[in-house]
């Protein structure tokens, strides 16, 4: 199966006691044989492609997979011609591949880490403990939504020649609706 066709995951579980065990079954034959089930969903009000996998011990996981037309080829992005490598400079790309490059055991989401943190200080209460190095998640300037709007609507009437009118948007709809 091609990356590029799969789409959304969903977690899949067993609706009640009664379903428990076919899910199981299902999913263990799956398991064993290293087989995937296609099929179509209605999904969002659209028919769609989907694949069923095992996922886990105990669960399983559906796809939505992209019709053919829904995946963007290479044709005529790549150039024409493709340049010839030679042995030497194939082992002196790869060199740095084996070299470079932080483990996949260190590799983590550190924005989760952090707003765990400010989670578990909030509750303790107590001020968040960040590790060497870290900062608190930067929280940007909070806006006036209607100040702001009420700027961008008088720029608007001055690029066009019009007078700003000091009266609320609001009151004036209300009387021309009169």
């Amino acid at each position: 199966m091609d990356p590029l066709a799969i789409g959304r995951g969903y977690s899949l579980v067993p609706a009640g006691e009664v379903a428990a065990k076919p899910f199981r079954l299902l999913r263990d034959v799956m398991e064993k044989r290293q087989r995937v089930g296609l099929g179509k969903v209605a999904l969002r009000g659209c028919e769609t492609l989907a694949m069923i996998r095992p996922l886990g011990d105990r669960g399983m996981c559906l796809h939505e997979l992209r019709w053919e037309h829904q995946i963007r080829r290479l044709a005529g992005v790549l150039p024409r011609r493709q340049p010839t490598l030679d042995g030497e400079e194939l082992a002196a790309a790869e060199e740095p591949m084996d070299t470079y490059g932080p483990p996949p055991e260190d590799l983590h989401d550190p924005f989760r880490k952090q707003l765990e943190e400010l989670a578990a200080a909030k509750l303790a209460p107590r001020e968040p403990r960040f590790a060497h190095g870290d900062e608190a998640p930067a929280i940007g300037p909070v806006v006036d939504v209607m100040a702001a709007l009420r700027e961008s609507v008088r720029r608007a009437r001055l690029a066009r020649g019009e007078a700003p009118e000091d009266e609320p948007l609001l009151h004036r709809a209300k009387r021309h609706n009169r």
